[in-house]
């Protein structure tokens, strides 16, 4: 028996998964997922936030709003990053920042039937399937290699340090290579993006060390 031919959208979704299935599906880290989040961290990092990112990017884009978006502050841009120690970055954010939506109950976000397909083809971030939608801002933290990510992460907080074996993993091999720093901020609503995704007009670059 003939197999049917998949359709125009699925034979696109099947190829973005095979040939970007990390970049596209999920992020590296995750700081700090609901279960595992600091005390005094209220606002968490998904992998359904980091779809929300995916999804905004690929539709409008991103908007350069220096007031809006966030930097970093440390390691200073242009510094050299060790790729067998990873540094702690410190971010600065915006004056003005929404707090999360109140006095409304925290559901778990009804997945796509574009989503549905997706988890079944790559399924991704299980260890954080669970999490309620998000309510605050989110940041979405990638260092590309040229066009091609190398690692990303997706925070709720303004300070963080890789996990060392992940970033090795990484930045191994790119020791002498100039990454840039896609560092995009957005506030959500119930899991969707209400405010941005706001970038810098300006990305910082950095040099892989030993």
């Amino acid at each position: 028996m003939r197999m049917a031919r998949p359709t125009l959208p699925l034979v696109l979704l099947l190829a973005a998964c095979h040939d970007h299935a990390q970049g596209a599906g999920a992020a590296d880290e995750y700081r700090y997922d609901c279960d595992n989040r600091p005390a005094g961290v209220t606002v968490f990092a998904t992998d359904e936030s980091f779809r929300a990112f995916v999804e905004a990017e690929a539709g409008r884009g991103f908007t350069a709003d220096d007031a809006r978006a966030a930097r970093v502050t440390a390691p200073a841009p242009g510094a050299t990053l060790s790729a067998a120690n990873p540094p702690q970055f410190v971010l600065q954010l915006p004056l003005a920042v929404l707090p999360p939506a109140a006095g409304r109950p925290v559901r778990p976000p009804r997945p796509s039937r574009w989503q549905r397909l997706l988890d079944a083809l790559a399924p991704v971030g299980t260890a954080w399937a669970h999490c309620p939608a998000v309510n605050g801002a989110n940041m979405l933290f990638r260092l590309q290699d040229g066009a091609m990510p190398v690692y990303t992460a997706v925070l709720s907080v303004n300070s963080f340090t890789p996990d060392p074996a992940r970033w090795r993993k990484a930045l191994g091999g790119r020791v002498g290579k100039t990454l840039t720093l896609t560092l995009v901020r957005a506030v959500l609503g119930d899991g969707d993006v209400r405010e941005g995704p706001f970038v810098a007009s300006t990305a910082p670059t950095f040099l892989v060390g030993p």
